[in-house]
């Protein structure tokens, strides 16, 4: 645990503060192991605005509510906990999301996971001074660097991060540039994001980040702040190819929803097919037919920027019309599987 005390964390705060400035919010479930250096990095910050810590421990089967409450006793006027005792992220409804969002009293919320942590002390300083002067940003990213948790040992994430209108470059970007670990931005520009079915989109920080610079410009900051903690499983990682699968349809799908609904921009038509086009090795490889069906591509135009992509993407969409009928689409099901058994 931290050696710090409240009263030297909150002494640069205004005395009569009543609601914090930012909210960090922060969930986490079966993260014994890691939660303690997430809330010391939280805890590590030096501000002169009040901020809280929504910590919510959604039914961990281990000790990580133990140790949250050891931070809450040290710490209560700035950690924040919330205790489950049922399990809402399996759900898949939004019940996680309201339960955390409700208890939010910020201005601003920042966002953290249990396994990741933040390095810089000064990281929400820097990103909420930057927002509380330029009203036209709605959120702030920044760099940071990973880490192996399996190997133990730090890599370079080479984030291209960009200030301004972002939103095109988030579409465009093979990797994404905006991480959940360095990100926040205004509440109710948050709060405003698109309330989508979980079942057929995925709804997790990509939304956000993609609604968010849908609508406002973005602040990035180059230096480095965070820790992303890779591990062998977690949210969004799998050791099974179907769950991969099934995770990169539904978040791409969540792309096509913001390429359908929201502004277009230059290098619109290419993202649609690109997105388009990842939402086939799922149906392939799980043999759904009626997913299949859904996935809309067109030949023209054609503008990619070398004639191998053309060739490419001629031979997908070949095959995609192929399999419109039903027994060719099996037939692929087939191929796909004998090839991944090999």
């Amino acid at each position: 645990m931290l050696n710090r005390t409240q009263e030297e964390i909150i002494q640069k705060w205004p005395k009569d503060w009543n609601t914090p400035l930012v909210s960090v919010r922060c969930i986490t479930y079966n993260q014994q192991s890691f939660i303690a250096q997430t809330l010391d990095g939280f805890l590590s910050q030096e501000t002169d605005f009040p901020f809280e810590v929504i910590v919510h421990d959604d039914a961990s089967t281990d000790k990580t509510a133990d140790v949250i409450r050891e931070y809450e006793q040290k710490y209560p006027k700035i950690i924040k906990p919330i205790y489950e005792t049922e399990n809402q992220y399996s759900k898949n409804d939004d019940s996680l999301d309201k339960i955390v969002d409700s208890a939010c009293k910020g201005k601003y919320i920042a966002f953290c996971e249990g396994d990741d942590y933040w390095i810089d002390p000064l990281k929400l300083q820097k990103q909420i001074s930057f927002l509380e002067k330029n009203l036209d940003y709605g959120y702030s990213y920044t760099n940071f660097k990973g880490f192996n948790q399996q190997k133990q040992q730090f890599f370079e994430m080479n984030i291209e991060g960009l200030s301004g209108d972002n939103y095109a470059h988030e579409m465009l970007n093979p990797t994404s540039s905006i991480w959940t670990l360095t990100f926040c931005c205004r509440k109710e520009l948050y709060l405003s994001r698109p309330k989508l079915n979980r079942k057929e989109y995925f709804c997790g920080d990509r939304l956000i980040f993609l609604h968010l610079a849908s609508i406002s410009k973005g602040h990035y900051l180059p230096e480095c702040t965070s820790v992303y903690r890779k591990l062998s499983e977690s949210a969004s990682h799998f050791k099974s190819k179907r769950a991969i699968f099934k995770f990169c349809f539904f978040h791409n799908k969540t792309y096509l929803y913001f390429l359908d609904h929201a502004r277009r921009f230059e290098g619109w038509d290419k993202a649609k097919k690109r997105f388009s086009i990842r939402l086939l090795p799922y149906c392939f490889f799980s043999s759904d037919w009626e997913a299949f069906k859904k996935i809309e591509l067109s030949l023209f135009p054609v503008k990619f920027e070398s004639f191998y992509w053309t060739i490419r993407y001629l031979f997908v969409f070949a095959v995609y019309k192929l399999c419109r009928i039903k027994p060719f689409f099996k037939c692929g099901c087939f191929l796909v599987n004998l090839l991944d058994r090999k």
